[in-house]
């Protein structure tokens, strides 16, 4: 099952890779394709979230999904402001498009160590 869980994330983080497209202004084709595989990708992610929050508690499992869902929403709110101000600042999306993939980095290296910990514990 640990298995199984990190291949997901690892497949969802590749899937968000094509983010990086999107700030180099593709022609329209490639910018919707890769919204389309980037939109997949962020749906694997909202399932994933749900499912690695029983590795985080078994026994506290709503809890551990409201924390992990709640931080998650307050940190996607404050990151629309500097998405904002780096945007009003630079002109330019390039940045926070560049983010996408690096945030799905760190979660993959955050859900590995839950699933690690959950498959030992």
């Amino acid at each position: 099952m640990a298995t199984a869980r990190r291949a997901v994330c690892v497949l969802a983080t590749v899937l968000l890779a094509p983010a990086f497209l999107l700030a180099q202004r593709p022609e329209q084709a490639w910018m919707i394709g890769s919204l389309i595989v980037c939109n997949f990708a962020c749906g694997i992610w909202i399932s994933m979230y749900l499912t690695l929050a029983q590795g985080v508690s078994d026994r506290h499992l709503s809890t551990a999904a409201g924390l992990l869902g709640g931080s998650g929403s307050l940190f996607g709110a404050l990151a629309m402001s500097g998405v904002g101000a780096v945007t009003a600042s630079t002109g330019s999306f390039a940045i926070p498009f560049l983010a996408v993939p690096a945030a799905a980095v760190v979660a993959t290296w955050a859900a590995w160590k839950v699933i690690g910990y959950e498959r030992t514990a």
